[in-house]
């Protein structure tokens, strides 16, 4: 048998943890085999894998961006790589966009899948939606309940044609319906209640989000059933020709879905007719927009990395086998349920397994100087062991066998075969005749600091805080405040962390989108269902009214289910309204506020005439007030056309006449001045500041903006 030198490399078997991992070792061995032997070039060395597509980000990433990371990024990124073998879907937008409605045609229209076509960045340039525009439209998509189905007519292939809520349709009408209406009248249309929130500026985004899902609606529609061959041509091609569009310099995009429909047809000459159903029509588009082996990438002086298939074994001094793991080479091929000769195969027809164990020899028999194989040999999360492929398996074998191993080795598959450790910044990476080669194997400069500060001495980690913190001034805190700082995603922790203490900045990790009817309502749901509940009961809004209006708000399960739970709740909120009602002394009313933030002689009158402040303040809520109040509404200064007094500009405010009052000042009975006009009259020991009344939503007071003049709104 032949003896293997101590220093031959010309077999390489590198097991690593995971796909990206193995990426990550590649590039480290071309940059060895490229320093090691200046005669070698880029462009003779191939890279094949058995899916390009799960590789192809990970090798987009890893290579060519010298550009972006600069002189002092990795030095893989100065070699430009082509990829080869890409399938259409993935290289052609508009091909994308094409596949996804035939899978929202038969699929159920989740609000996920929805948003997704939305992110298209041809749908987004039709639509003229910006990333502000696509986080609004998913806080709609949140705020109205929208789950799945376009309608309930949608939902009758399952049994849930009666179900009209949480569907696109519902949601949608209570985007328009908060168009033209707010939330706060406490009216509906139909079974619509109004979105709340939706501004002005919002009109338009609203109109176009409706006109993408009715076309949508429209396509998908068109898109089930059996059709003859030109049905599904015209209709994708009208789909996605009202869908998405692409700016001027990239119209060769809409040729080229064109050219691809018209393939399709003339490959179907004289069987136009024939039916087809969706699954047919999805078959046949898959196989149009899979990858291809084409003679285009080849040979462009660049590193190729491309798929494996016959014929592609073209003789190179480098052949680069990556992903060879065991499960997913050899490949597995589907049988097709309609193939009926593949119920009883016989002796010479294809065979997936077969086929890729041919692929595997011609691509070692195509390397000339060096054969270089990468497979998966520890999971990346759990580091168990994992077996290489049995093909790479059987090389090892073929070598033990045919060679004798170097020096002290105990077999020649021990020699090639290189474990690999989990993070590139591990100080095996760098230690000479490590991983197999006489030098450092990395030639990573970031992940070489990482090691050395990895092996300096360890710090202790120092304290968060030396001392306590001193304690927050006493206020009122709201409630909102309290759940957050204890709910929150990371508990009491982030909470502390955030603006309420230390006030450090977190990230800001949104809830995924629930795609199914909600059955049961979790305990804060539970909460904010009851909390609206009682602050209607509380703004004097009738029982079966407060039922009705969150019956139609979407938050609750369909059918009896949400209806038994919303009884329920309603009868625990219920005595705590009418307890709150008897410890109020005048009914619920709303007043006329303009308050003039921007004059300081607010700010000087509560400061020298606290007394006087409040009084006025009192008379203008028992409707007593003089032309001098300073918090009713009054004429401001003459406009400039026609020198008349402005009509007053008004702020409605529903806190009950007499909350916000103190121990001095009952609200039944407001205190007159204690002290005659422009004599100050200092705050008595142990009275609270008065507050201006709130401005309110559904009767909940909202904290008002801070005045110009410092008093907070005090005044």
């Amino acid at each position: 048998s032949r003896q293997v030198a101590a220093d031959d490399r010309s077999v390489q078997v590198h097991a690593c943890h995971g796909p990206a991992r193995q990426v990550e070792v590649l590039r480290e061995v071309l940059l060895g085999l490229l320093a090691a032997d200046p005669t070698l070039e880029p462009r003779d060395v191939l890279v094949m894998c058995p899916d390009i597509e799960a590789y192809a980000p990970l090798v987009e990433a890893g290579f060519g961006l010298g550009e972006v990371v600069g002189p002092e990024g990795h030095p893989a990124h100065r070699l430009r790589v082509r990829l080869a073998d890409r399938a259409l879907s993935s290289t052609k937008p508009l091909l994308a966009v094409a596949r996804r409605l035939l899978d929202l045609a038969g699929g159920r229209a989740t609000a996920g899948e929805v948003l997704d076509l939305a992110h298209e960045p041809a749908v987004r340039h039709r639509f003229g939606l910006r990333d502000d525009d696509l986080a609004q439209l998913t806080s709609w998509v949140r705020a109205t309940g929208v789950r799945w189905a376009f309608d309930a007519e949608h939902r009758a292939d399952y049994g849930l044609e009666s179900v009209v809520s949480h569907t696109w349709e519902f949601g949608l009408d209570r985007l328009l319906a908060g168009v033209a209406m707010s939330d706060d009248t406490g009216a509906w249309l139909g079974r619509t209640l109004p979105l709340d929130d939706v501004g002005s500026g919002q009109v338009d985004l609203a109109g176009r989000v409706v006109e993408l899902v009715r076309r949508l609606r429209e396509a998908t529609d068109r898109l089930v059933g059996a059709h003859p061959l030109e049905h599904w041509l015209a209709t994708l091609g009208d789909a996605v020709a009202g869908l998405t569009s692409v700016p001027t310099s990239e119209s060769w995009q809409s040729g080229q879905v064109q050219r691809e429909l018209s393939r399709i047809r003339e490959d179907a000459a004289g069987r136009g007719d024939l039916e087809l159903r969706l699954p047919d029509v999805r078959a046949m588009l898959d196989d149009r927009l899979a990858g291809r082996p084409t003679r285009a990438n080849f040979r462009t002086g660049t590193l190729t990395v491309c798929t494996m298939v016959p014929m592609r074994s073209v003789p190179h001094r480098v052949i680069c086998l990556v992903g060879l793991d065991d499960g997913v080479f050899p490949r597995v091929g589907a049988v097709d349920g309609d193939d009926v000769l593949a119920r009883d195969p016989l002796t010479g027809e294809r065979d997936p397994r077969s086929e890729d164990r041919q692929l595997f020899l011609d691509a070692v028999l195509a390397a000339t100087d060096t054969l270089v194989i990468t497979c998966t040999g520890s999971n990346e999360y759990s580091g168990q062991q994992r077996p290489p492929a049995v093909p790479v398996k059987e090389l090892l074998d073929a070598l033990d066998v045919t060679a004798t191993p170097p020096g002290d080795a105990s077999s020649v598959a021990g020699a090639v075969r290189v474990e690999h450790p989990l993070q590139p910044f591990d100080e095996r990476n760098f230690e000479a005749g490590r991983l197999g080669v006489p030098t450092a194997f990395s030639h990573d400069r970031t992940a070489l600091a990482a090691a050395r500060v990895a092996r300096g001495e360890r710090v202790p980690t120092p304290p968060l805080l030396v001392t306590p913190l001193e304690p927050r001034p006493p206020q009122d805190v709201q409630l909102e405040d309290l759940v957050a700082f204890f709910c929150r995603r990371g508990g009491p922790v982030a909470g502390f962390l955030s603006a309420q203490r230390l006030d450090v900045t977190m990230p800001r990790e949104e809830d995924p989108l629930e795609d199914g009817l909600p059955v049961e309502l979790d305990q804060l749901q539970r909460w904010q269902v009851g909390d609206r509940l009682l602050a209607d009961l509380l703004g004097g809004a009738d029982p079966d009214q407060v039922r009705q209006q969150e019956w139609r708000r979407g938050a609750l399960p369909p059918g009896q289910l949400g209806w038994r739970l919303l009884t329920d709740l309603l009868g625990q909120v219920t005595p705590i309204a009418v307890a709150a009602r008897d410890l109020r002394t005048r009914p619920a009313s709303q007043v006329d506020v303009d308050v003039d933030r921007s004059a300081p002689r607010c700010w000087a009158l509560w400061t020298t005439r606290p007394a006087t402040c409040w009084a006025t303040w009192s008379r203008c809520v028992t409707g007593a007030c003089a032309s001098r109040c300073r918090c009713r509404s009054r004429p401001r200064s003459p406009t400039p056309s026609s020198g008349a007094p402005r009509a007053p500009s008004t702020r409605h405010c529903a806190r009950p006449a007499g909350t916000g009052t103190t121990a001095s000042t009952p609200a039944s009975a407001p205190t007159p001045p204690t002290s005659p006009p422009g004599a100050p009259a200092p705050v008595s020991p142990g009275s609270t500041s008065p507050r201006a009344p709130t401005r309110t939503t559904r009767g909940r007071p909202r904290a008002s903006a801070r005045s110009r003049c410092g008093c907070g709104g005090r005044c």
